[in-house]
């Protein structure tokens, strides 16, 4: 990771790290009154890094229950968790969000490790208030802030209970490689498909360093939480396999913990029928978390029948199984049928006229070979990008029409490479000739290998 050489200069920064005013930023702005809470923003400072939030404050006289919201995944701000941060502070608890650190967060850069020091900071920032019960003070958090929450907890005492939603009992590769099944089968690829697709995609990213903290291990941590955990799962999860987390949180968390699954909700507790089309944002969960930890966190019994388990099947991921290969030989196979046009305005520029032996199938054969292999790839990162959310066109035998056109693209790359090869025993070519359609052959070839693993022969 990049972040080392930083870190090393910024370890007596991170040792301070304690609640202040932003820096050199202005003071925190006067508290605004709302319906039933007030606002106030604040700044405090983690690993060198200045974070800026916002503090809800119950309007009742204190001291309150205190929750830090840890985000999901991305470049979140404050804003994306302000219903959430109302419907706690209306009922009675000092609520913090705040904007996910920039310098040291990215797709490609992340440590849990420095993600929980950041709520752990902003913890601090609540229980310095009169009006803060510090007894009763802990985090929430949703989706990734469900693996960096039981974090912050075995790193600081101070944290006395958490709340996941949305959150994994998996590593984020297995929820991101079972994810993408979800979504792939939701825009028309058959299950068939997962493996190639689904899976192959995340173990390359874990390989080549594509997916920080693709590894960590929430179950570790789970056993060694030693604070009352509530943990909610949405019965319409699409992001984290809700089913098969449900059951290692009930296996691993304490006694004094809950793990409930909501029904008819989607990954971000919105009302959905099926997960992936969404509603207005569930109150209910929002009232039993408020009341939980209004509580001291002590154990209730779930307001929800528990829905039907969900069948839900993790894929088991590890980086040295990687299909790196493949891609290798796919984009050695594009870079070969690239040459072959290339060879032909060398043709031309000296001169030579006339069609060379087996031109046909051996143009056949660039052209489809060059066109499978490039789509592959692109819907390769296309899947690595976005989780495969969104649409690649109709559904043609159970595989949208794009996938499936590259499908006939790599066949008829082999068709052709086939009758070359029968028109070069019938008549062997010789010299330049011989070069040009032996490197098409060779590349189609590697892409036959490649096609296999990636699904482009799947029937």
């Amino acid at each position: 990771m990049l972040r080392i050489a930083r870190r090393l200069f910024l370890t007596l920064l991170a040792a301070l790290a304690v609640t202040l005013p932003l820096g050199s930023a202005p003071a925190p702005a006067a508290a605004q009154a709302h319906t039933g809470y007030l606002t106030e923003s604040v700044g405090f400072v983690n690993d060198g890094e200045h974070l800026s939030g916002t503090v809800l404050v119950p309007a009742s006289p204190g001291p309150h229950p205190a929750v830090v919201i840890i985000a999901g995944a991305g470049p979140r701000t404050r804003d994306e968790y302000l219903a959430e941060a109302k419907a706690f502070a209306t009922a009675g608890i000092v609520t913090l969000i705040y904007d996910k650190r920039r310098d040291g967060y990215s797709m490609l850069e992340r440590s849990y490790e420095q993600l929980a020091d950041d709520a752990a900071a902003g913890l601090r920032a609540l229980t310095g208030r009169d009006d803060v019960d510090p007894a009763r003070a802990g985090v929430w958090g949703h989706s990734e802030g469900g693996w960096v929450a039981p974090l912050a907890a075995a790193r600081h005492p101070e944290i006395r209970f958490v709340v996941m939603t949305g959150a994994s009992g998996f590593t984020p590769a297995e929820s991101q490689a079972w994810s993408n099944c979800e979504y792939l089968g939701h825009t028309g690829f058959a299950a068939r498909f997962c493996t190639a697709l689904g899976e192959n995609v995340v173990r390359i990213a874990v390989a080549t360093g594509l997916f920080p903290e693709a590894m960590h291990d929430p179950v570790p941590l789970l056993r060694r939480l030693e604070v009352p955990a509530l943990v909610l799962l949405a019965e319409h999860d699409r992001s984290t396999p809700a089913g098969a987390s449900a059951r290692v949180f009930e296996s691993e968390l304490a006694a004094d913990s809950r793990a409930c699954t909501v029904p008819d909700v989607d990954h971000e507790f919105r009302d959905s029928a099926d997960g992936f089309a969404s509603g207005d944002l569930a109150e209910e969960p929002l009232r039993f978390t408020a009341q939980w930890m209004t509580d001291h966190a002590r154990a209730s019994s779930c307001p929800w029948e528990a829905p039907a388990a969900a069948a839900d099947v993790v894929p088991t991921l590890a980086p040295q199984s990687a299909p790196l290969l493949p891609i290798g030989l796919l984009l050695a196979a594009l870079s070969g049928f690239a040459a072959y046009p290339l060879t032909a305005l060398i043709r031309r520029f000296r001169g030579v006229r006339g069609r060379p032996p087996l031109a046909v199938p051996l143009r056949v054969a660039t052209a489809s070979g060059a066109l499978g292999a490039m789509g592959a790839v692109l819907v390769a990162g296309w899947v690595l990008a976005t989780g495969a959310e969104g649409s690649l066109g109709p559904v043609v035998a159970e595989r949208p029409l794009a996938w499936l056109l590259l499908q006939l693209a790599v066949v008829t790359a082999l068709a052709a490479a086939a009758v070359a090869v029968a028109g070069w025993v019938r008549r062997p070519l010789h010299g330049w000739g011989a070069v040009r359609a032996a490197i098409v052959i060779a590349c189609t070839g590697l892409l036959a290998i490649a096609a296999v693993p990636w699904g482009l022969l799947t029937l």
